[in-house]
């Protein structure tokens, strides 16, 4: 019992200083290095605690294991052209937190619950606090303070920060505790956890956060049509859906002006799509193309992490990275079982579109990107489905008694 509360609270940990690292304290790079620090010891803590035990991985994720080497072995090929000794220790630092990651999401912490019999619920209930504690936080050292308000230069709004870093910061975590709320309310059967959404949907109205916006108002109507958007989903599966999707998109390119269409998206975007433009052209020669500037680059871009990937691996790693996100989609959305696991991949879904602005899809640098990847992975594993078949048999006999 004393070490699986060491765990919760090692955890707890782990996602709470993980938020605070981006809030405006004056000792931001102290919190920098906690996060990493924590998220090791943890890691540590886990595998020391699984040396007895029989490591097993499922079948979905042994699939994706030769093409997140490929992925990162692209990475490492990229750090032999550096040639900046700086440059090349924060490369090799980029790529073993993406392998770290992995280790993290994918084998060590599923075998850790499945060993220690420690159910989805409880650490969706860490997270769902964890994001609560450092939103208020963030409300509270931010009262008052004028710092508190962003002035966007490109859209003229004065946009609300609290005391993070920046508005699109609050957004992200405020759509994080959207999401939690939903999905720890579906897990427990408790309403009780729905009393936070309004005020984290204030969050998000007051961070301007465009795109938190448009995927909370996506993450509500998705709850509301769950069935028929699990529905709409699995036609994504339909190579004959899939190609009246792309004909149809070529087609809208045919019909309007294609210059006008991209000056709007453009703008809509803040202008992401010029630093995108301004960021790919700096791959001069055919192997930038194809295995990219290097991870060396990663501070480059914030605003996309498929173009980031794109900058960092070339062609061969964006192409490897979305033969992981494809299969993954595939697995889950074969086999959703459950409320639970609909919530699960409708959450996935969004948080890729989120991904589209932001670069937070796979990073070891931010606490929501942790918690969705351990989440999948429990999805394919059926360890939520066979957790709540447990819960539900539980309940039945405690009825029947």
């Amino acid at each position: 019992m004393i070490i699986r509360r060491l765990n919760y609270f090692l955890f707890f940990l782990v996602l709470f200083v993980n938020f605070s690292s981006q809030m405006r304290f004056g000792i931001s790079s102290t919190f920098y290095i906690m996060k990493f620090a924590l998220f090791v010891i943890h890691l540590l803590f886990m595998s020391l605690s699984l040396l007895n035990e029989k490591i097993t991985l499922p079948r979905q994720i042994k699939v994706l294991i030769p093409i997140f080497y490929i992925w990162f072995s692209i990475m490492v090929v990229d750090t032999v052209y550096i040639k900046s000794f700086n440059s090349f220790i924060s490369a090799l630092l980029v790529v073993s937190s993406y392998i770290l990651l992995f280790l993290y999401c994918f084998v060590i912490f599923p075998n850790y619950m499945l060993c220690k019999k420690i159910t989805y619920q409880s650490i969706v209930k860490i997270a769902y606090f964890a994001v609560f504690f450092a939103l208020m936080m963030s409300t509270l050292l931010g009262y008052g303070n004028p710092a508190s308000f962003h002035f966007d230069p490109f859209s003229l709004r004065n946009r609300y920060m609290g005391y993070f870093e920046h508005p699109n910061i609050l957004g992200l975590y405020s759509f994080m505790g959207i999401c939690l709320s939903f999905l720890l309310s579906q897990i427990s059967k408790n309403k009780i956890y729905l009393v936070m959404i309004p005020i984290y949907l204030t969050f998000v109205q007051l961070s301007s956060s465009r795109t938190s916006f448009y995927v909370t108002a996506l993450l509500i109507l998705a709850i509301m049509l769950h069935k028929i958007v699990i529905k709409f989903l699995r036609l994504f599966m339909n190579p004959l859906f899939l190609t009246f999707i792309g004909g149809s998109i070529l087609l809208l390119i045919l019909i309007v002006d294609f210059p006008t269409l991209m000056e709007a998206i453009d703008k809509g975007t803040s202008y992401r799509l010029t630093i995108w433009t301004e960021l790919l052209s700096q791959s001069d020669s055919l192997f930038k193309v194809i295995f990219g500037q290097g991870t060396a680059k990663t501070d480059a871009s914030k605003d996309n992490y498929y173009v980031l990937v794109l900058i960092n691996s070339g062609i061969a790693g964006l192409l490897a990275f979305l033969s992981i996100i494809f299969l993954i989609f595939r697995s889950m959305i074969k086999h959703v079982k459950n409320k639970s696991s609909e919530y699960i991949v409708i959450i996935f879904v969004l948080f890729s579109l989120y991904s589209l602005t932001e670069s937070v899809f796979y990073t070891l640098g931010n606490g929501f990107s942790m918690f969705v990847w351990i989440s999948v992975v429990l999805c394919l594993s059926n360890q939520i489905d066979e957790q709540n078949k447990k819960v539900r048999n539980v309940n039945h006999a405690i009825y029947n008694s």
